[in-house]
């Protein structure tokens, strides 16, 4: 019989390694565009000399890694394909709501604009 250590370990879902992915590639700021696919993830590049391709394939989450051009792509281990949780470049919803109040802000004030230009006060 396997032990409840054994048994937690066969459970427990794996990650992918995130962070390890990215420091790999030459951090977050290296990367121009995320893709996910249905067996990995492709990064666009800004330097593709910053990548450390042998490194990121000795990753456990990692099968297969390739750098075409300004392209790494990285397919990942069946077991890891279901946790795939890899960042996307998008705005926090916070920062989307921000930016949406400012550009009515804005248009609010073309509009006044306009308005004052054809009534004017004095």
């Amino acid at each position: 019989m396997r032990s409840n250590e054994e048994r937690s370990e066969v459970n427990k879902p794996k990650q992918v390694a995130e962070a390890d992915i990215l420091a790999l590639i030459g951090s977050l700021t290296n990367v121009a565009y995320t893709e996910t696919t249905h067996e990995g993830i492709e990064y666009e590049v800004y330097e593709a000399d910053r990548v450390d391709v042998p490194s990121l394939r000795s990753l456990p989450c990692v099968q297969d890694a390739t750098l075409r051009e300004k392209s790494v792509i990285i397919s990942l281990r069946p077991a890891y394909r279901d946790s795939l949780t890899i960042p996307h470049h998008e705005l926090p919803t916070i920062y989307r709501w921000v930016l949406l109040v400012l550009i009515g802000i804005i248009i609010l004030v073309a509009f006044a604009a306009a308005w004052i230009a054809r009534h004017p006060i004095f």
